[in-house]
């Protein structure tokens, strides 16, 4: 069970094809996986909500 307290984490960033894109995640550690994702990606306008 994952319990966040009403905290949103999500990223929002722009994709390769200029879409506006929001995506969720529940913890820390699939937050620290999807960085290393978009970093990979080449995403350099990533905004973070912890």
């Amino acid at each position: 069970m994952r319990l966040t307290w009403g905290i949103s984490l999500k990223v929002t960033y722009t994709d390769k094809s200029g879409k506006k894109v929001e995506q969720t995640f529940s913890t820390e550690e699939e937050g620290k996986k999807l960085k290393e994702k978009l970093k990979a990606l080449g995403i350099t306008d990533a905004k973070w909500e912890w």
